[in-house]
C-alpha cells in the first residue's frame, strides 16, 4: 500500500471511531439520546467525503486493501472499546466465544463490503466527472 492508502485508512478509521464514540456517549445521557444518531450521520457524511477526496487514482486492488484494513482496524477498536470503557457494546458476549466470532466475522464482512462499494463508487463518480470536463 502507498502512503496515500495508509492515510486514507487512518482518516476512515478515525472518523468512524469518533462517530461510534459520539453515538455511545450521547446515548448514555437522557437528554442526548434524542440526538445520538447525529455523530453517526456526520461520520457517514465525512466518510463519503474522504472516499471522494482520496480515491483519485487508486486501483481496485488498492481499494480492496484499504477496505480490508479500515474494516479490520475498526472491528478491533470496537472490541477494545467494548472490553475497556463501554461494556454495552459487547454485552453478554464472551471474548473467546463462538457468538463473538460470528459477530466479529459479520462486522468484518459488512465493513469490507461497505468500504469497497463506497470507495469504488467514489472512484467511478470522480472519474466520470473528470472525463466530463
Amino acid at each position: 500500500m502507498t502512503n496515500t492508502a495508509y492515510r486514507t485508512v487512518s482518516y476512515l478509521v478515525v472518523v468512524e471511531f469518533l462517530g461510534l464514540l459520539g453515538f455511545v456517549l450521547l446515548g448514555q445521557h437522557e437528554k442526548g439520546s434524542a440526538i445520538r444518531l447525529l455523530p453517526v450521520l456526520l461520520a457517514v457524511l465525512a466518510v463519503g467525503f474522504i472516499a471522494y477526496a482520496k480515491t483519485t487514482g487508486d486501483s481496485y486492488k488498492a481499494i480492496a486493501y484499504i477496505s480490508i484494513a479500515a474494516a479490520a482496524i475498526f472491528v478491533v477498536l470496537v472490541q477494545l472499546l467494548g472490553r475497556t470503557a463501554f461494556p454495552g457494546l459487547v454485552k453478554d458476549i464472551g471474548f473467546f466465544s463462538l457468538e463473538n466470532a460470528a459477530r466479529v466475522g459479520t462486522m468484518l464482512v459488512i465493513g469490507i463490503g461497505a468500504h469497497f462499494l463506497l470507495l469504488s463508487l467514489a472512484r467511478v463518480v470522480r472519474a466520470s466527472l473528470r472525463s466530463a470536463h
